[in-house]
C-alpha cells in the first residue's frame, strides 16, 4: 500500500507532470518560451536523446513536403528513429497540468488535440514515408529497402493515465505510449 501522501499526489492530476519529472530526475523550469512550449520542446529533446543513446539514427522535427521545391509543407514528424530496418515514427502530445477528468478525457478523444490528433498526424506521416521512402532514407542516411522496412508509429503522451492503446493505420499497428513507460523501457 502506498503512503497516504503519495496516493494524494497521484489522485491530484495537477502533480502528474511534476511527479514524472521528479521520478526521472529532472527539474521542470518555465522560461521565456512559455510553459507549454518549453515543456513540449523539452519532451521531444528528451525522447530524441533516449533513442540516440541506444544507437538509433534520429531525425527530430522532420518536415514533410508535397513538392520538391519545399513550398507545400504537409506537416512535421516530431521524431524519426531508425535502427535495424525498424523506423519509429513519433508524434508527441504533451499535457500541461491537466487537472480534471474532463480535460484528461478530452486529451484522448478530441480530434483537434491530444491522442486522436497524433493518430491523424501519424496516418499522414506513414503515407508520406511510404510514398517518399527513397528521400526519407537518403535524409536519414540509412540503407534499407522499403520491402525490408518495419514502421512502428508511436503516439507518445506525457500523461500517466494511458499506455494500453493500440491503433491501426492500414497495415501498420501503432501504439499510444506514455513517456514515462518509454523511460522505463
Amino acid at each position: 500500500m502506498l503512503p497516504g501522501w503519495i496516493a494524494g499526489i497521484m489522485a491530484n492530476k495537477n502533480y502528474a507532470v511534476m511527479l514524472h519529472d521528479i521520478l526521472i530526475g529532472q527539474d521542470k523550469k518555465m522560461d521565456e518560451g512559455g510553459p507549454r512550449n518549453t515543456y513540449a520542446s523539452r519532451v521531444e529533446k528528451l525522447l530524441t536523446g533516449w533513442f540516440e543513446k541506444n544507437d538509433f539514427v534520429v531525425s527530430p522535427n522532420y518536415d514533410c513536403y508535397a513538392d520538391e521545391e519545399k513550398k507545400n509543407k504537409l506537416g512535421e514528424i516530431d521524431l524519426l528513429a531508425f535502427k535495424s530496418n525498424t523506423l519509429f515514427v513519433c508524434q508527441v502530445k504533451s499535457t500541461f497540468h491537466r487537472s480534471t477528468i474532463s480535460e484528461i478525457h478530452q486529451h484522448f478523444t478530441d480530434e483537434r488535440s491530444g491522442i486522436n490528433k497524433a493518430i491523424i498526424q501519424l496516418t499522414r506521416d506513414i503515407g508520406f514515408i511510404k510514398e517518399n521512402w527513397e528521400k526519407v532514407r537518403t535524409d536519414l542516411a540509412v540503407d534499407c529497402p522499403i520491402d525490408k522496412l518495419k514502421i512502428v508509429p508511436l503516439a507518445v503522451t506525457t500523461t500517466l493515465e494511458s499506455g494500453d492503446g493500440l491503433f491501426q493505420i492500414s497495415d501498420v499497428t501503432g501504439y499510444v505510449v506514455p513517456l514515462f513507460e518509454l523511460r522505463v523501457i
